[in-house]
């Protein structure tokens, strides 16, 4: 089931949890989890392996994120390039820095500072990163028509 934020108000610690005083560990998916843990509070965890060992990232508590006035979903299309670009005739738009906002505008600044990679190219590379994540919860049909038709292996001789 999505964690939607209907469904995240709703989560409260389980009587194991709080016998336990470990947290309730509920999956949206790629590894992204909301735990609720016994006092109550939610946080958003990223799960991975490393050197095939089981590792947990805390990205940041859920009421902290969704509490940032600038927490909100853009429509870049209207909001910042107003409609589609014309291919020939004028000079083009600036790359839209500023279109991600609170976590991400963060992260993608913490990238280019640490990496001194211009901040167009991060923010690329995180709109790449959330496109991939979001691959999961996409229901697509896939053709593969395109796809070489590879019969055998190895090299001829």
């Amino acid at each position: 089931m999505p964690l939607t934020h209907t469904v995240i108000n709703k989560l409260q610690p389980s009587s194991t949890s709080i016998d336990t005083k470990r947290p309730d560990k509920h999956s949206d998916g790629n590894g992204l989890q909301l735990w609720v843990r016994y006092t109550g509070v939610k946080s958003w965890i990223s799960a991975y392996r490393w050197q095939g060992k089981q590792q947990t990232l805390t990205i940041g508590n859920y009421r902290d994120i969704v509490a940032l006035h600038d927490t909100t979903i853009l429509d870049l299309q209207t909001e910042i390039w107003h409609g589609s670009e014309p291919l020939t005739g004028t000079s083009p738009r600036p790359y839209p820095i500023d279109a991600f906002t609170g976590l991400l505008q963060y992260v993608v600044k913490a990238v280019a500072h640490y990496t001194q990679a211009p901040t167009a190219i991060t923010n690329q590379c995180v709109l790449g990163a959330l496109a991939y994540m979001g691959q999961g919860f996409i229901d697509t049909t896939q053709t593969h028509a395109n796809h070489p038709n590879i019969s055998g292996r190895g090299r001829k001789r």
